[in-house]
């Protein structure tokens, strides 16, 4: 008991596809819309069409968006390798407004008559179906086309050939360098701590998504932001597993090292081992409840080694973060 949309974007040939598809289904009901048509004829067709006079709707992609047909649970899009990303995920938003299953199909050439482009964006909205996919799509889309120059009229760029995440570095790189901004801190830190760290497929099934969620809080630029992630994943997937946590405590202890000029944190046995990098000034004080022991490599690298016999997996980096707050500027 319900009705299709079948999308076909060429006013020219729509009539012909009508009769083919009358060949093909005599006893199927097809209206036919698109923009060119006299606006009080196409309302008329809209209403019959709502109304369930006709089974399928043959149309252009005036049906982008704006619609709300709950009883139109199929949608088919011809030549789906000529239209954009963003139209693709549009178009297929327009079918399963209610609780019946819904259906998208895509026709399109064979796979090796499409260009590399086309077969990206039909392998992209083919990827991404979950409810809430349309970030992902929005960035897939970026990748594909490229953001264009930054200071230039080209809307084209090199960033297909990297991805989106090293462009979007490179250029922060780029732009605090050409600040005279130090960019030593965005070295990577070295961070090893008792037991699991990372998202079980289990907690975010994509795996898309788990990476954007790992870049995400790899890329905390305060503590705050890091509290922000832990609340985030909590209100989408649930109170996170003790894994997950160990993730924020990870980047935590990066965060504040990276501010510390730390490149190494190793918690491991009663001891957990912090490298300052060759030059770095190191305050032999600590906290109270911090005892420490300071050493000076042959390369010049200062090794602060914290005192966390006896204590839990926790408690060892509890006692390392209020050591990193110490020694961080910020």
């Amino acid at each position: 008991d319900g009705q299709v949309f079948f999308v076909h974007n060429r006013i020219q040939s729509i009539e012909s596809v009508r009769e083919k598809l009358h060949s093909l289904l005599p006893e199927v009901k097809i209206a036919v819309g698109h923009g060119q048509m006299n606006p009080r004829k196409l309302e008329n067709v809209m209403h019959a069409f709502m109304e369930g006079q006709y089974d399928i709707l043959l149309c252009t992609s005036i049906i982008e968006s704006g619609l709300d047909l709950p009883r139109v649970n199929t949608i088919i899009i011809d030549n789906a390798h000529m239209f954009g990303l963003a139209d693709l995920y549009q178009l297929r938003g327009r079918v399963g407004r209610s609780h019946h299953q819904a259906y998208c199909y895509l026709i399109v050439p064979e796979r090796k008559k499409l260009k590399p482009e086309a077969a990206n964006r039909i392998d992209a909205i083919r990827r991404f179906t979950e409810l809430g996919s349309g970030w992902n799509i929005a960035m897939r889309d970026l990748e594909i086309r490229g953001a264009g120059e930054l200071l230039g009229a080209s809307q084209h760029g090199q960033m297909i050939s990297i991805g989106y995440a090293l462009f979007e570095d490179l250029i922060r790189q780029e732009a605090r360098r050409l600040e005279g901004i130090d960019t030593g801190s965005d070295t990577d830190v070295r961070v090893e701590i008792p037991g699991d760290s990372y998202i079980p497929p289990s907690y975010v099934p994509d795996v898309a998504e788990r990476v954007r969620i790992y870049r995400n809080v790899w890329r905390a630029s305060c503590e705050s932001d890091i509290d922000e992630w832990i609340d985030y994943l909590s209100d989408r997937f649930g109170e996170p597993e003790e894994s997950v946590l160990n993730c924020a405590k990870r980047a935590r202890i990066g965060y504040l090292a990276r501010n510390a000029g730390i490149e190494e944190v190793v918690i491991s046995g009663s001891l957990a081992r912090l490298v300052f990098s060759p030059g770095t000034e190191v305050s032999r004080s600590s906290p109270d409840n911090v005892k420490i022991s300071v050493t000076v490599e042959k390369t010049g690298r200062i090794v602060v080694n914290i005192n966390v016999k006896g204590l839990a997996g926790s408690e060892k980096v509890k006692r390392t973060l209020s050591l990193l707050r110490y020694l961080s500027p910020v």
